[in-house]
Formats: C-alpha cells, structure tokens, sequence
C-alpha cells in the first residue's frame, strides 16, 4: 500500500504531489462515507435510547422516593443498603464538601479570609507567566529586554506544509 518515489526532480515531484493528493482525497473520501454510516446508526438507535433513559430517570426517583419515604423501616438499625434480587439500593457517604450557609456568598467567604491573618494559608494564589501578554507587547523596547533578561526568546519556526487542492 506504501508507495514510494524517488524525487530527483521537478516531474518526480509532481508525481510524488500527484499521489499525495490522491492519498488524501481517497481518505477524505472514506472518511466522509464512514461518517455518514455512523450517523444512520445513531439514528436507528437514539429514540429508543431516549425512551430507556426516561424509563431509567423516571423509575430511579419512584425508588429513591421510596426508599426516602421508608427510610427507618429498609434501612433499620444503621443498616445503609438493601440486596434486592435485581440490584442494591442504599445510601453511601459522599465525599466531605463546603457549602454555603444561608446568607453567605463565596465573595464574602473570600473576603473573610482575606482579613483574617490566621486563615491566610487557606488562601491560593497562583503566579504564573502571562505568555500571551509578553507576545503581544515583545516589539516594544522595555519588554524586548525583560524578555532578554529572564531567559527567554521569542521564535517564529519555519514549518514545511502540503496543501492538496481538492476537487469537489
């Protein structure tokens, strides 16, 4: 399947480029009917996926309400889980979380902490370069020589490209 040739010149160029784009359309090509395959799939099989996912969503609150409304008397005595024939129900730990008490907002919370020198450790703050900024000012004097002095160069590399012209 690999072909190989041999580019010694202009002509064996244009052979080389001919087959390239070939290559490429072939496999645009059996891209395209592939995806238009696995979209049909898709569409045989989604309505009624949609219909077992409703069934899924509406069953699973009868059982949590269920489960919810007798509580005391499935779960007894501490008990967190029930075996059933087709599965287990029950009640797990989440993982520990902060919640907001009533009245209180994030803001306030971080402005809180911000105050208080002894919850300072519980603060992040993150410095990190502003790469995108350095760039877009690297052509003015002062910032051509921080770049300089920290260590850093600006590069635009050359990248060698094929582009196929594709008929349609």
């Amino acid at each position: 399947m690999k072909k190989r040739v041999r580019i010694i010149n202009r002509k064996s160029l244009e052979k080389a480029m001919s087959l390239y784009a070939k290559a490429k359309s072939n496999r645009i090509s059996l891209n395209n009917a592939m995806e238009e395959q696995l979209m049909m799939v898709r569409n045989n099989y989604t309505d009624r996926i949609s219909e077992y996912d409703e069934e899924c969503d509406t069953l699973s609150t009868d059982i949590i309400d269920y489960a919810r409304e007798n509580r005391d008397t499935i779960f007894p005595k501490g008990i967190k889980h029930l075996e059933l024939t087709d599965g287990i129900i029950g009640y797990k730990q989440g993982r520990h979380s902060l919640a907001l008490q009533e009245g209180h907002s994030w803001a306030s919370a971080l402005t809180a902490l911000q105050d208080d020198k002894s919850a300072k450790a519980y603060l992040r703050t993150k410095y990190e370069i502003d790469k995108a900024r350095l760039l877009a000012d690297r052509d003015k004097p002062k910032v051509a020589q921080i770049i300089d002095r920290i260590g850093l160069q600006v590069v635009n590399p050359e990248q060698f490209y094929i582009d196929v012209k594709v008929e349609s």
